[in-house]
């Protein structure tokens, strides 16, 4: 399945990007640390927004945090 951004704003704390997925509109606000660490590791924002809507495994992290996996 691809993930297909539609639209990118810009945000004070960073930039929303608008995601088509399954014929849904989906926003996800990416702060600039996850950006510069999108930089880091040499990932796109489709290969995370794919991650994060569409996940192979959701694991419990801590305090209760979901961590999603690709």
């Amino acid at each position: 399945m691809s993930t297909v951004i539609i639209e990118r704003t810009a945000h004070p704390k960073s930039v929303v990007f608008s995601f088509d997925i399954k014929d849904k509109q989906v926003k996800i606000l990416f702060l600039t640390h996850a950006m510069d660490r999108m930089t880091k590791w040499k990932l796109t924002p489709e290969i995370i927004g794919e991650t994060l809507l569409v996940p192979e495994e959701v694991l419990m992290g801590h305090h209760n945090r979901l961590i999603a996996h690709s």
